[in-house]
């Protein structure tokens, strides 16, 4: 009932408002205001049957009423919207037209017009030229009037718009520029790109507008003073027929003015439309729709069949701005190679879709070293319409270098990216192609700009401007997309060469700018580039003497091929030092991709003076300037008062151009009353008398109403996730319950990261609840110091010593900023579902002062004294908790999530120990916090929260990676994290982010093969193939993943000489995958359909002993199954985020590379089916998931066995194994045997399953009927996971290793004989935060018996998350979904 009520409300409302607005002018109006009714009905047929005499005939019999109104009135002192008055502003200007053809165009609402004429608009104009032409300024989100006229009448409509990215649902007849409608042609402070109307027509070719749309939120005013002042009172001279515009009040003379210009031309009114929305919220209607008609110009300018046609050439619009028209001198360029014309084929149509086809103005020119003539054939057929031109170049390293030093691979930078041929393209894209375009024989020595593309650049939506009259508009030097960490392999030595440089060149005299220096040295992280793959530049600035003589620096030392230094790197440090801000542009805008990395969505044309390193690109749209915020950050050179009290920081700050330190003003915290403003220090009496009472006031009110504070310290390197962190926190608690954050910052930031700080405080979505507190941390410098001595207080001083103020004086602070209850997070933690109670108010029904989610175990190092000085306090003191005596030493509350009251804090026990801690210890907060609480806390008087879906990011991983943890679950087990294997597969910068699966094994080296024979447990001189699942290929920061593309398999190749150490321990792993032709990434095994995919589960080198040892071939068999998508969308990742549940098996299959030597990306495959044709096993109940040769060497030869470890689930009576079944009860394992040659040419009819109740042990699965009982066939129990099979050369014995899903444990299964009987056991337990199955599930446990040695099996198991895919990309799941490896003891 109250919603019906609303609307029935709302719906009155509505109609009070349009009766106020739109009619009450008629029956109460001015005296002087004529009542008669204007027809609108379309049946009303014209005394002649033309509408253009119709119409003409009222235009020619009446005097506007308008003018009449504005006689009755005093202009000057009309209110335009009083209250209290009988007519508003839009009354004086009624409609003066009636038009029999009047209909209704696009949507209604906003989107849509009033037009007249729409019939005769699509008549007799069947010809290109002469279709109607429509220009429509200011589109936004709704495009149905573009749509519909394009549709229904067949115009040829250009839509401009700088506020969004791109049209969607735009037919080929609707062109879309994001310019704004200005009175000139170029930029204003509010708009990077603006364009006259007569300029855009020009520019378009056009003479006559048929209809012109104006929507352009109040810049309508600026436009049309200048176009009616453009012709000097003469009529007739607007090239347009209609006009349909809305206008946004301004003034009442503007208004009036506006009116009598348009009727000075022939344009009068035949409608008008009130802006309802306003009326709502009890505001005026400042904005209406009005469409004005020229009869004489709109129906007899393009009519065929009128004798007094108007010539076309009399509306030729004039030029506003000559500058506009100039033509810019600029080239757009590729490098490629024959290898990738099938990728170079889709950077051109990319090209001429997004950009060419809409500005044919530039050359493309096509650099190559071996394309012969049919492969320039076949590029130019895919643009026949963008001519290109193809120049043959020659790469080869520079004459002063000896190529002696030089190796053909560099070792410690990304394989792929490292090889001879790449470093001579680095050398092109450096300098080479500059060196080509400034030679005057070649023609393009007077070039203004250069556009480099990759042959894998791809846009995705059309760019919607020129983007060299941009640069030349906004005097920009530079421009890119994005800005990515580099390879640190591929980047050694480049920054210290730079300082050097730096140093060298100014005392050379070679001028850097001051200020490019404080960005270079203070505000850029090393290791960071400009994504130089869409790189727009001034060629002047490779002229420049800092840049030939850094380049000349970098050519001289040989390091592009020593150490393999980038382009993009050397372009970025030159960018940074040579070129000032304001002349560097993000193109944050542009739909570009540069694959395999996904890339950024169209947007909105940036605001103007944002500066290009320190503001968002995305978050600085039109009409959105809230988020770009403060240019005083670069520009302002003025003072502020400061304090540094705490406080919110406010947007009105900045810094001086010759001082670091921080200027901002302070406003009050959100408890204190907001009008007041303390400016801290210096306050007289009355002020701090009336701050006392308000806090006095507040403390006593949370007291009462158990509200509190939730507060956390932000770090400087953890700025990405806080951001989320703080969002979760507002989004599942603090909104809901109206409660503040405090996030403590230190005081010592510069500048620069108090506006990331900033720009976190404003993204929260209740940003008012969000304050930021500036902390001296210079007081707690020799604690931390302490700290760091005994590696107990994080990685540097200023995290150790936030720890210590987080320790001792946190709650102390916010007590005297007014509150009493504290709720502590982690600034990497996150909430994960609402919290539906006060926490608070829990503990104070409780009868509890603390609360706590999970203890943990402390480094020893870090608690050194602590428990025997707490029971040494305790025995000085008759109130001490009989809680120490029970409590287990070392444990100790995990302080990332803890509540608490101020009493706690206040206790002399709290007191002793944590200004011992500061003073004299190295003890952690966590294990002072414990201590105080358990020696001054009751044990009703805590509570834990285990209800709470809460995690963080636990720094565990250093503390036990050399420690062994003994199972208290199974006694006797022991095993160890082997952290140091887990960071070799964990997300790269660029490219692989994580698979599952991941099993391995050995490729042999022929050189090699007879020293395997001896030694049967390592594979020397080769390399081991690694084989994953579905696998995230795309970018990522150090901390979290960015974004990516899911494909189905990939590959990793671990070669023993440059990626193994002298240990047998992975020091580097190269990943793989294939690309479309589009340059998307694609997998190694490729997929048969969108929803069919191949998951590859063990591999298997095979050598044939018969091709002879001196030349034997080696070839690679892979088993794995082929699934199905259950899913609707089976190409979208999302439908993956319940893991394996949305997919059925189809068959398992083997599949054999014929050349595993090449790189895995340019493999040979034959697929051959592991299905039977009679039996039991022909059923399609079987699904065959790892391999292992008979005899135990890590390959196998023609004449041997190859072992295989299946399941076999009696419950499928089709030819689909159904992963939807997660039970175990009618799943076993088997085992199954067959020639290594057979399963090579895919006769698997030879295959033998092992049967361990028959005397026989193996039988063919011809000889299997289906009446038997499928346990006879059980070789080891259980069934639905994944599952490992290796033999073990220390203990002699074969192992299977496993993880159901639903164990908390891997399993492991030992027999000295592969027919059994085999014994199992439980092995390593998965441990925290792997074993919490509301967020993870753990599977795909698998062993690897290269790596481990003779101390124990490595294991490796898979960890993804339970709530779905995106999960993955928040950079508390960052170590998710990536191999976790064990060393356990069998």
């Amino acid at each position: 009932m109250t919603g019906l009520f609303k609307l029935y409300t709302s719906l009155c409302i509505l109609l009070l408002c349009f009766l106020l607005y739109n009619g009450y002018w008629a029956t109460v109006g001015l005296s002087s205001i004529p009542s008669f009714t204007f027809p609108y009905s379309s049946s009303i047929e014209s005394p002649d049957g033309s509408s253009y005499n119709w119409i003409n005939a009222q235009m020619q019999s009446r005097t506007p009423a308008f003018t009449r109104n504005l006689k009755a009135v005093n202009v000057t002192s009309f209110s335009p919207f009083a209250k209290d008055a009988s007519v508003n502003i839009w009354d004086l200007f009624p409609p003066e037209l009636s038009c029999p053809d009047i209909q209704r165009v696009g949507s209604v609402g906003d989107g849509g017009k009033w037009i007249c004429g729409l019939s005769w608009l699509g008549m007799n104009r069947q010809n290109e030229d002469e279709k109607c032409i429509v220009y429509s300024y200011g589109v936004s989100t709704d495009s149905t009037f573009e749509q519909e006229l394009s549709s229904v009448a067949g115009c040829k409509v250009f839509a401009f718009d700088p506020t969004i990215g791109e049209m969607k649902s735009a037919g080929e007849s609707i062109t879309f520029h994001k310019m704004g409608l200005w009175n000139s042609s170029g930029s204003t402070d509010n708009f990077m790109l603006v364009e006259h109307l007569y300029d855009a027509m020009n520019r378009l070719n056009h003479s006559y507008i048929d209809v012109l749309k104006v929507d352009i939120e109040g810049a309508e005013w600026a436009v049309f003073r200048e176009l009616l002042s453009r012709a000097n009172g003469r009529s007739g001279l607007f090239p347009f027929g209609q006009l349909l515009i809305e206008l946004h009040y301004e003034s009442v003379e503007s208004t009036a003015e506006f009116f009598l210009g348009m009727m000075r031309h022939g344009f009068l009114a035949f409608s008008r439309e009130v802006n309802l929305q306003p009326c709502l919220n009890g505001r005026p209607p400042v904005a209406v729709e009005y469409s004005f008609i020229n009869a004489g110009s709109f129906f007899e300018s393009r009519s065929v069949k009128s004798p007094s046609r108007i010539n076309h050439a009399s509306f030729r619009p004039p030029i506003v701005t000559p500058t506009w028209h100039e033509p810019v001198r600029a080239v757009i360029y590729f490098l490629t190679h024959r290898g990738r014309v099938s990728m170079m084929r889709g950077a051109l149509r990319s090209l001429y879709r997004s950009f060419y086809r809409q500005f044919p103005l530039y050359d493309i020119l096509v650099f190559h070293d071996d394309l012969l003539p049919a492969d320039k054939d076949t590029l130019q057929s895919a643009v026949p319409d963008m001519p290109l031109r193809f120049i043959s170049i020659r790469l080869r390293t520079p004459p002063h270098l000896n190529e002696v030093v030089i190796p053909d691979i560099v070792p410690h930078c990304s394989p792929g990216s490292s090889t001879l041929g790449y470093r001579h393209m680095v050398m092109f894209h450096a300098a080479g192609i500059h060196a080509y375009l400034f030679d005057p024989d070649n023609g393009y020595s007077d070039v203004e700009y250069i556009l480099r593309l990759d042959d894998d650049s791809r846009f995705s939506a059309p760019i919607g401007y020129d983007l060299f009259r941009f640069m030349r508009v906004n005097n920009m030097s530079y421009g890119f997309v994005n800005v990515v960490p580099d390879d640190p392999g591929c980047v050694q030595g480049l920054w210290n060469h730079s300082y050097t440089f730096i140093k060298e060149a100014v005392n050379s005299g070679i001028y850097i700018n001051p200020k490019n220096v404080d960005l270079f040295f203070n505000h850029w992280e090393e290791g960071k580039v400009v994504y130089n793959n869409f790189e727009i530049s001034r060629a002047s600035i490779w002229r420049s003497p800092l840049w030939r003589a850094f380049f000349d620096s970098v050519d001289k030392s040989g390091r592009v091929y020593t150490h393999r230094w980038g382009d993009a790197p050397l372009h970025t440090i030159f960018v940074l030092l040579g070129i000032p801000s304001s002349a560097v542009h993000v193109f944050g805008d542009i739909a570009y991709s540069h694959p395999p990395f996904a890339g950024q969505k169209p947007g909105g044309l940036p605001m103007p003076g944002q500066h290009p390193f320190l503001h968002r690109v995305d978050g600085c749209a039109y009409y959105n300037q809230w988020t770009c915020g403060n240019q005083s950050l670069l520009n302002s050179t003025q003072k502020t008062s400061t304090s540094l009290s705490g406080g919110v920081l406010s947007p009105l700050w900045g810094v001086t151009a010759n001082t670091t330190s921080l200027k901002f003003r302070i406003e009050p915290q959100p408890v204190v009353e907001p009008q007041h403003v303390f400016s801290g220090g210096k306050s007289d009496r009355s002020e701090r008398h009336a701050r006392s009472m308000i806090v006095s006031r507040n403390r006593k009110r949370a007291l009462n109403s158990s509200t509190g504070v939730l507060y956390t310290f932000g770090h400087r390197d953890r700025l990405n996730i806080l951001a989320s962190t703080v969002t979760s926190f507002v989004d599942n608690y603090a909104k809901a319950h109206h409660c503040p954050i405090v996030i403590f910052i230190p005081s010592s930031l510069n500048s620069t990261m108090i506006w990331h700080f900033k720009n976190i405080q404003l993204d929260a979505r209740a940003s008012s609840l969000v304050t930021l507190v500036p902390v001296d941390l210079s007081p707690f410098a020799s604690a931390a110091k302490r700290r760091l001595t005994n590696k107990c207080g994080g990685k540097d001083i200023e995290v150790a010593a936030a720890s210590v103020f987080l320790m001792k004086s946190a709650a102390l602070k916010l007590h005297d900023m007014g509150y009493d209850w504290f709720f502590r997070f982690a600034d990497n933690s996150k909430l994960f579902q609402p919290i539906g109670y006060d926490v608070f108010d829990k503990l104070k029904k409780r009868g509890a002062r603390y609360g706590f989610r999970s203890v943990v175990k402390d480094d020893p190092a870090c608690t050194v004294r602590l428990w025997d000085y707490a029971r040494l306090l305790c025995d000085e003191s008759s109130s001490c908790s009989d809680l120490l005596s029970t409590w287990p030493a070392g444990v100790v509350v995990f302080t990332n999530f803890e509540i608490s009251h101020i009493s706690v804090w206040q206790s002399s026990i709290f007191k002793n120990i944590s200004s011992r801690a500061e003073g004299m210890e190295a003890w952690g907060d966590a294990a002072v916090h414990t201590l105080s609480v358990i020696s001054s806390l009751k044990y009703n008087e805590i509570l834990r929260f285990e209800d709470i879906k809460y995690d963080a990011i636990m720094n565990g991983y250093r503390d036990t990676s050399n420690t062994t943890i003994r199972s208290s679950q199974f006694p006797g087990q022991e095993y160890r994290p082997l952290p140091q294997l887990d960071l070799k597969f964990r997300p790269q910068r660029f490219g692989w982010l994580g698979g599952d699966v991941a099993s391995s094994f050995c490729l042999p080296d022929i050189r090699h093969l007879e020293s395997q024979q001896r030694n049967n447990s390592k594979c020397e001189g080769s390399r081991y193939i690694w084989l994953f699942g579905d696998t995230f290929i795309g970018t990522s920061t150090a901390t979290r993943r960015l974004e990516a593309q899911i494909i189905s398999n990939s590959v990793a190749i671990v070669d023993i000489r440059t990626g193994m150490n002298s240990n047998g321990v992975i020091q580097r792993s190269s990943f793989y995958w294939k690309s479309e032709t589009d340059g998307m990434p694609a997998p190694i095994f490729s997929d048969s359909s969108p929803s069919e995919k191949f998951w590859p589960m063990s591999g298997l080198s095979v050598v044939d002993k018969d091709a002879g040892w001196n030349d034997p071939s080696v070839k690679v068999v892979v088993v794995g199954q082929q699934v199905k998508s259950l899913s609707r969308n089976p190409g979208d990742p999302l439908e993956k985020a319940a893991g394996i549940l949305s997919f059925t098996e189809l068959a398992s299959v083997a599949v054999v590379v014929e050349n595993p030597k090449d790189p895995p990306d340019m493999w040979h495959t034959v697929v051959h089916p592991l299905k039977f044709s009679t039996g039991l096993l022909a059923t399609g109940k079987v699904r065959w998931i790892y391999m292992a040769q008979s005899n135990g060497r890590l390959y196998a030869d023609s004449n041997d066995y190859i072992f295989l470890l299946g399941t076999y689930d009696s419950s499928i009576n089709d030819d689909s194994f159904d992963l939807n079944s997660l039970t175990s009860d009618r799943k076993v394992r088997i085992i199954g045997r067959i020639p290594a040659m057979d399963l090579l040419h895919g006769n698997v009819e030879t295959m033998q399953v092992l049967v361990p109740s028959s005397p026989d042990s193996w039988a063919n699965p011809s000889q299997l009927t289906t009446s038997i009982d499928y346990h006879r066939l059980a070789a080891l129990p259980g069934g639905v996971s994944e599952a490992s099979l290796h033999f073990d050369h220390n203990s002699m014995s074969w192992v299977v290793t496993t993880l159901e899903m639903n164990d908390d444990f891997i399993t492991l299964c030992r027999s000295f004989s592969i027919e059994g009987p085999w014994r199992c056991s439980p092995g390593p337990v998965i441990t925290s935060p792997w074993n919490d199955k509301q967020q993870y599930m753990s599977y795909a446990a698998k062993s690897h018996p290269e790596l481990s040695g003779g101390n124990g099996t490595v294991l490796s198991f898979i960890a993804n998350t339970a709530q779905g895919v995106h999960e993955l990309f928040d950079e508390i799941n960052f170590h998710t979904y990536t191999p976790i490896f064990l060393l356990y003891d069998v």
